[in-house]
């Protein structure tokens, strides 16, 4: 019996974009994408022969009825769209920070429980082959007993002025600065190797 063919559907095309090979190698139709910049939407479409190009989220859900729905829209959107998706029964990808509250997160996760559906935020930094061998160390006891962890990340993606703000810098959309886009994968890297 052939494996279903799992339709997937981006919001956000930034780092949402990446995700679209990574989905087509492993055996999943991306069949639409969503941007509010339609060049853009049209472009990276063509670029990765998706079929759906859309500018509005809720039409996309309604038109596409994705079986996975990619969230990589700034944070302040991300409880509506995902509660959205799970009421239509999709699993959900949603970048990181997962929401703008603590409340919000619970709405998501409760969501996600009643539709009976994954929900899943994208902690990628847990597939890295030497992040995966480090784990599998510490679980095995090959490193020792752990007293401290520590971790650092250093990035020079904002630091040029010249360059355009993005929703990354407008605390509205954001909420979080540097730790809820970027700390967040340290922090998890901490909690999934320590406990």
């Amino acid at each position: 019996m052939a494996r279903k063919k799992h339709r997937v559907g981006i919001v956000g095309l930034g780092f949402g974009r990446a995700h679209i090979p990574a989905f087509q190698a492993n055996g999943c139709e991306v069949v639409a994408v969503c941007q509010r910049n339609q060049e853009t939407a049209r472009s990276v479409a063509a670029r990765y022969n998706v079929p759906g190009v859309f500018e509005r989220w809720e039409r996309m859900l309604e038109e596409t009825k994705p079986d996975i729905v990619v969230i990589a829209s700034p944070p302040n959107l991300h409880r509506e769209i995902a509660l959205r998706a799970f009421e239509q029964g999709a699993h959900v990808l949603c970048e990181k920070p997962l929401a703008m509250t603590a409340a919000e997160g619970r709405d998501m996760v409760e969501a996600a429980r009643r539709a009976q559906r994954v929900g899943m935020t994208s902690f990628n930094w847990r597939f890295i082959p030497a992040m995966q061998r480090f784990h599998s160390l510490v679980e095995e006891g090959g490193v020792g007993r752990l007293f401290h962890a520590a971790g650092r990340w250093l990035g020079a993606r904002w630091a040029d002025e010249a360059a355009p703000s993005t929703w990354r810098m407008d605390r509205a959309q954001a909420g979080h600065g540097a730790m809820g886009d970027m700390g967040v994968h340290l922090i998890d890297m901490v909690r999934w190797n320590f406990g």
